[in-house]
């Protein structure tokens, strides 16, 4: 591709959010058209100038026609590697990059991006994005009646500092705390946590299709799940196993499921499917997960109950309707 293929911006030195364009007039996504929302940690987008690496020249052109080929409407990703906050803008692919780092003089270890597809920013559909951290950022998508704020996440993995951890939450929490009840919330990062099977103990959190074993980074997330009444909708649809495994171990060579999407409980069924790509490919040892969400306000069935008989007690001032209620209760009638 021709290098004029990309279009570069950056917010140097700041940490406040950066305006990635929308109209005065409020549009909103249709709520027919489900969107597809993914995450996917792509361990860089830092170009390599190295010769001898097998990686491409430029990591966000790959990564957007892979995004494109999986007909990937926003995708949350990790690892990106890039400092400070910015947007790069693929024109080929179709795709804009807003990303999130650490500062210019801080250790680069992690890095999180959101890549939408750019007529989506340009027809008005999505805020500007967010940035917290190198591990969090958000937007925000607009439906009909509603809002959907799409949080990128990175935890810390399983032998990071408990102090760490906790941290990010921490941070975590207060950003999904800060939504709007009736808005919705869609959680989509590598949370580097088994959270197992355990339907019987996790009802409302893991569905009846889970995979693997708990281990201590998997409870703090159910525990979090618990806290603010989210469902993690990888295990709420029954497939094969290998379209559920997102990371195999470099070693035992065993697979796990590391990478989620999570959505507020009473939102839940706005999630039509949730599964693997197994044919996304970027030089990562993860898989991409896609799920296809609808974007509008999920209506509450109750029972249908019968109602109870209501009598007007008035008309038995009458005389004549008096004795005639008499009768029937009488008669077993009523």
């Amino acid at each position: 591709m021709a290098h004029s293929s990309l279009f570069c911006l950056a917010n140097r030195g700041q940490r406040n959010p950066l305006f990635c364009g929308r109209n005065n007039k409020r549009n909103c996504v249709n709520k027919s058209k489900p969107l597809h929302i993914a995450t996917w940690n792509i361990r860089t987008l830092l170009n390599s100038k190295d010769p001898r690496s097998i990686t491409v020249e430029r990591r966000t052109a790959v990564i957007g026609k892979e995004l494109k080929r999986c007909n990937i409407d926003i995708a949350s990703l990790q690892e990106t590697h890039l400092k400070e906050c910015g947007k790069l803008i693929e024109q080929d692919a179709g795709y804009t990059f807003m990303y999130s780092g650490c500062d210019e003089n801080d250790a680069n270890h992690y890095g999180v991006a959101i890549a939408v597809r750019t007529d989506l920013i340009k027809k008005g559909l999505i805020s500007e994005p967010t940035c917290y951290n190198d591990r969090l950022m958000t937007i925000q998508v607009y439906g009909e009646n509603s809002k959907t704020t799409i949080i990128c996440c990175y935890a810390p993995t399983l032998t990071a500092p408990e102090p760490i951890k906790e941290l990010f939450y921490e941070h975590l929490g207060r950003i999904v705390g800060n939504v709007t009840k009736g808005d919705n919330i869609i959680i989509a990062g590598d949370m580097n946590a088994r959270i197992g099977r355990s339907n019987c103990l996790w009802e409302n959190i893991i569905g009846k299709h889970g995979v693997g074993q708990q281990n201590a980074n998997g409870l703090q997330l159910l525990q979090f799940c618990s806290q603010y009444n989210l469902r993690v909708m990888n295990t709420f649809f029954q497939q094969k196993n290998i379209h559920k495994y997102t990371w195999q171990h470099p070693r035992s060579k065993q697979w796990h499921l590391l990478d989620y999407i999570i959505v507020r409980s009473h939102r839940s069924k706005n999630v039509l499917r949730c599964k693997v790509m197994r044919s996304a490919q970027c030089e990562t040892d993860h898989r991409l997960v896609r799920a296809a969400i609808r974007f509008t306000r999920t209506i509450r069935k109750y029972a249908n109950t019968k109602k109870p008989t209501v009598f007007d007690v008035r008309q038995l001032q009458d005389q004549d309707t008096r004795q005639r209620f008499q009768n029937k209760l009488e008669s077993q009638e009523l």
